[in-house]
């Protein structure tokens, strides 16, 4: 015997639309699963290798944040001083600037000097320092930056007991706000002078 003749009504013919939606179901699944997770990764790369390069290009920048990973795990979770930081490392990340470099590097400066690491927050002002003096215009802002850290490591330098060297970096900081005509400059730097006479009678 021969095989019967196949029955028409047996099969069931899936409808074009089922059809389409199959085929839909289909290729979203495969962008979910193999797609979009390769694009999230080629976006956090560029990310990441944004902030490294900004890092690069503020060597200061790259050190602090080294520094504050380092100590972060034994600092109190909850300060001021701490989530400031923490909130502008993020922010450079995502909106890498010089002065969010700047604000970060700074600020983890004075973390340091809380901690009583004196000569790791000198060494780091003083390559902050380095950096605007060699790669930033000498604009208003930038001569401001420079009197400031002069100032942090004049203080640093008289906390230390090496008051020559404070004296020194006083009156770099004083020329600076002269030329500028900075009068809030010229007064805080004349009160740390003030200080600075006062212990050394």
């Amino acid at each position: 015997m021969g095989t019967p003749p196949a029955n028409p009504k047996a099969f069931k013919r899936t409808p074009p639309n089922k059809i389409q939606e199959n085929c839909t179901f289909i290729f979203m699944s495969v962008i979910y699963k193999y797609l979009f997770p390769a694009v999230l990764m080629i976006i956090n790369f560029q990310v990441s290798t944004a902030a490294d390069s900004v890092r690069v290009k503020y060597p200061f920048l790259k050190t602090a944040i080294e520094i504050f990973k380092e100590i972060r795990p034994a600092l109190p979770p909850e300060t001021i001083l701490n989530s400031k930081i923490d909130s502008l490392i993020a922010d450079q990340e995502q909106h890498p600037e010089m002065e969010t470099s700047f604000q970060v590097s700074t600020l983890i400066g004075q973390l340091l000097l809380e901690r009583g690491e004196h000569p790791r927050a000198l060494e780091l002002y003083k390559s902050i320092y380095e950096y605007l003096s060699l790669n930033e215009s000498p604009t208003s802002a930038t001569e401001q930056k420079k009197a400031g850290i002069y100032k942090v490591i004049g203080a640093i330098y008289e906390e230390t007991g090496a008051w020559d060297q404070a004296m020194d970096y006083y009156i770099k900081a004083m020329h600076i706000c002269d030329s500028l005509g900075w009068k809030d400059g010229i007064a805080m730097v004349s009160n740390n002078l003030g200080k600075l006479y006062f212990n050394q009678k």
